[in-house]
């Protein structure tokens, strides 16, 4: 495993909009592409508030099926929110709570993220991402 998709990504991925985000998951296999816990849970809130839960819980089970979530857990991986947290607050550029926890899952695997949101993430030290949507 070599990414970690990040919720927006995710968003684009199963609504096969833009396109080209589509079309560059495609290219990679699939096992190159893992999915924190975090991000599945934010995409479950999406739908819990949808007015189609229905269908929107079919698409994201059929997109997650061949992905491997990842768990957070362990010492490694609060040590390093912890750290993340702090820096951030001690520079006066936080970022979302929700993104701090899905950054420090990439940097305690030594992941890249896939994300449309590089202005919050490139303010983290050591932590590498990726913006499909400027690439394309």
């Amino acid at each position: 495993m070599k990414y970690l998709l990040d919720t927006n990504i995710c968003i684009y991925i199963i609504n096969e909009k833009p396109k080209q985000i589509l079309r560059k998951f495609e290219q990679y296999p699939v096992h190159e592409f893992g999915v924190s816990s975090i991000t599945h849970a934010e995409l479950q809130y999406g739908i819990e508030k949808s007015k189609n839960k229905n269908i929107n819980q079919d698409a994201l089970d059929e997109f997650l099926l061949p992905l491997t979530i990842l768990p957070f857990h362990g010492k490694s991986l609060v040590t390093c929110y912890g750290e993340i947290r702090a820096f951030l607050e001690s520079k006066g550029k936080t970022i979302g709570p929700l993104d701090t926890l899905i950054a420090a899952h990439a940097l305690g695997l030594n992941l890249t993220i896939i994300s449309n949101n590089i202005k919050e993430f490139s303010r983290i030290p050591n932590l590498k991402c990726v913006d499909w949507i400027s690439e394309a």
